[in-house]
């Protein structure tokens, strides 16, 4: 009777174990892919597979508690020593296999199942969106649409495995929707950030990870740029799988089918800045789509260069263009086409009495900050109606960097340590911010995506940003050197200095390498940068008398 009542458990305890063994063998190796496209689908159908075999050994573990738990109710009626010593064993086993069943697996049977047939679901919807995508017959923008959509597919996938683990809340949200939740965290108490914020955690067989981080004095400025650094981070990491790809669809791609998991922040009483983190999650099959997207556009190098003439500085606006000024005072503008040559239409010329110094461009106006013996000068050549006005903005004052916001005019008195602006060209007063902390402001620069302005300071080699409106300084970074042109593109500031383009991010202003595949420079001075309203760089070389681009900025 003893043998009979201990081998019992025992058998129910082999077959439980054959039933794991069985649930954690390796599937059958499915059909080779045969695109990049179709192996997502394939791990998507491996990871339901593993849902259907959890629930069976879970359904297994159920099963053998319930038949021990029966086999204890009768052995309760003996009274045998022997009965009584099997009743402690197998409740004994009933607790372990309870407490086993709990952590062992990540969700109850009915959730697993679901999670199952959800998944099936979805993988209908990969099979039926990859088959377009693998016709060949799409245009780039098509192409470019389909791709995106699947994307977006997969990603409701991993939001389907997140019902398993109990993260469904942080990661069906949009890639750039912030969770409202988050606790304000203090510098002071920076040990409570989650672990994330100092190490990205670990690709896994369902996710991949990047971190975007951003300081600035407001929390809405870090926020918005901790988002972007985490989608400039992550078209970083999917390039190599695909240097020839549209930047523009890669990150298109990202935003469609990545998720914001989680996020949070700190504010630092040394710097007055808060420093916002924000952890972004990749499908793992992401470099798969990402192969799938159309190729980059051949652009050619598109060279200005003209008998007698020698660009001095370089502005440009998204709607007006692309313009130089040239050492003599005169004011182009210029029309790059997609066969590597281009126009220069001459606008308006300064008086040769006038000393040059820099050019802003707004939608509808090109202006020119120049210097006399009179004082600080400042010419406006309106697109619409093409006249040249002119206006003596500060009488036996020098000034040098000029910027337009669309609606106030910005000037740089290096003497006089400050900035004055006028609300409107032909106004009767003006405004100054004094910048004490300056000793001498130079070239300047309107941020509209900060609404701030760039400016440095040509005594100290220090790049400052100014916020609009009210004034107040910010170092964005100690060693700039001598920088004679400012442009800021939507990931970064950029810097003419020496020989150089300077990159800072604009997430925390930290110094950044060069974009991957950029041509050699011309090798002179260079005086010019400008953004195009495409995302390209544009450079100036005096020495070399010559404006090229466009540079790929990613």
């Amino acid at each position: 009777m003893r043998r009979i009542i201990l081998l019992l458990p025992a058998g129910l305890l082999a077959a439980l174990v054959l039933v794991i063994g069985f649930a954690n063998a390796q599937a059958p190796a499915n059909k080779p892919a045969i695109s990049n496209l179709e192996k997502p689908i394939y791990n998507c159908e491996r990871q339901v597979a593993g849902w259907r075999r959890t629930a069976a050994t879970e359904i297994t573990f159920i099963a053998i508690a319930l038949a021990l738990g029966a086999i204890v109710s009768g052995l309760q009626a003996s009274k045998s020593s022997a009965a009584k010593q099997a009743t402690v064993v197998l409740g004994i086993m009933i607790a372990i296999l309870t407490g086993v069943n709990g952590s062992l697996f990540p969700a109850d049977v009915k959730t697993l199942r679901r999670a199952a047939a959800d998944g099936d679901a979805v993988i209908g919807q990969l099979w039926i969106k990859v088959g377009p995508l693998q016709t060949g017959q799409l245009s780039p923008q098509d192409q470019k649409a389909a791709t995106e959509d699947f994307g977006k597919e997969l990603s409701r996938f991993q939001v389907v495995a997140d019902t398993l683990s109990g993260s469904t809340t942080a990661t069906t949200t949009s890639w750039n929707e912030m969770p409202g939740w988050l606790p304000v965290v203090h510098a002071q108490a920076k040990s409570t950030l989650p672990a994330w914020t100092s190490k990205t955690p670990s690709d896994t067989a369902t996710a991949r990870y990047v971190v975007g981080k951003a300081s600035a004095p407001s929390l809405a400025v870090a926020k918005q740029n901790s988002t972007d650094a985490a989608l400039y981070n992550a078209a970083l990491t999917l390039i190599p799988s695909a240097p020839h790809v549209s930047r523009s669809a890669l990150l298109d791609l990202i935003k469609a089918s990545a998720v914001t998991q989680d996020s949070a922040f700190a504010f630092d009483g040394s710097s007055k800045n808060y420093d916002y983190y924000t952890l972004l999650r990749l499908t793992p099959g992401i470099e798969d789509l990402v192969k799938a997207l159309p190729a980059a556009p051949t652009v050619a190098l598109t060279v200005f260069q003209a008998r007698g003439w020698q660009p001095a500085d370089m502005t440009s606006n998204a709607t007006s263009g692309l313009f130089v000024l040239d050492r003599a005072g005169g004011v182009s503008k210029l029309t790059p086409n997609q066969r590597g040559a281009g126009g220069m239409q001459k606008l308006f010329q300064i008086p040769r009495s006038q000393v040059s110094y820099a050019i802003a461009a707004s939608a509808d106006s090109v202006y020119a900050a120049t210097s006399s013996s009179l004082g600080c000068t400042i010419y406006k050549y309106s697109l619409a109606d093409r006249t040249t006005s002119s206006l003596l903005m500060a009488a036996k004052d020098r000034c040098v960097g000029v910027a337009d916001d669309g609606s106030t005019l910005y000037v740089t008195m290096p003497e006089r340590k400050e900035i004055r602006y006028w609300d409107k060209w032909d106004a009767s007063s003006v405004h100054t911010w004094s910048l004490g902390d300056l000793g001498a402001p130079g070239y300047l620069e309107f941020d509209g995506d900060q609404n701030r302005l760039i400016v440095v300071d040509d005594a100290s080699g220090k790049a400052y940003g100014i916020s609009i409106p009210d004034g107040k300084q910010q170092l964005l970074s100690a060693n700039v050197g001598a920088v004679q042109s400012i442009a800021a593109s939507r990931f970064h500031i950029l810097l003419a200095s020496g020989k150089k383009v300077l990159f800072l991010a604009r997430s925390d202003n930290h110094g950044e390498n060069l974009p991957m595949g950029w041509p050699a420079l011309p090798g002179g001075n260079i005086v010019g940068v400008a953004v195009d309203g495409s995302d390209s760089l544009w450079i100036a070389d005096y020495d070399k008398k010559l404006v090229e681009g466009p540079l790929p900025l990613i």
